[in-house]
């Protein structure tokens, strides 16, 4: 299934690619496990993930929120910038801001691909 969104659709994702020295990788991600908890009970909150690169030196973080008005009042908190602050001192963050235009999803009432080759 394929929706496109209008623009009274529009979440707000932030993506930043944190790089640090690899010995402070999991620094980073337990920060960013700190500061990612106390966003989970904010008005507007959907999701928020953390990814590590194999190398040991990049993390990604990815935050959706429902709007961006509720991610510019979850900015402004005092506690939330002093997480990011803190952040900082341990990585580099290279940060951007996206809108969501387009969702796919699985097909719907249709049967999953198989092969008729049997069984390997």
């Amino acid at each position: 299934m394929e929706v496109p969104l209008s623009e009274h659709d529009q979440e707000s994702i932030v993506i930043e690619a944190w790089t640090t020295g690899a010995e402070r990788q999991q620094e980073l991600i337990g920060g960013l496990l700190e500061l990612f908890e106390r966003f989970r009970s904010s008005e507007g909150f959907i999701e928020a993930r953390i990814l590590k690169g194999s190398r040991g030196t990049t993390v990604l973080s990815y935050l959706r929120m429902r709007s961006a008005a509720d991610r510019q009042r979850l900015d402004k908190q005092p506690e939330i910038q002093a997480g990011v602050d803190a952040l900082r001192k341990i990585a580099h963050p290279h940060r951007d801001l996206f809108d969501l235009v387009w969702v796919f999803t699985p097909p719907v009432n249709e049967a999953p691909a198989s092969t008729s080759r049997g069984a390997y």
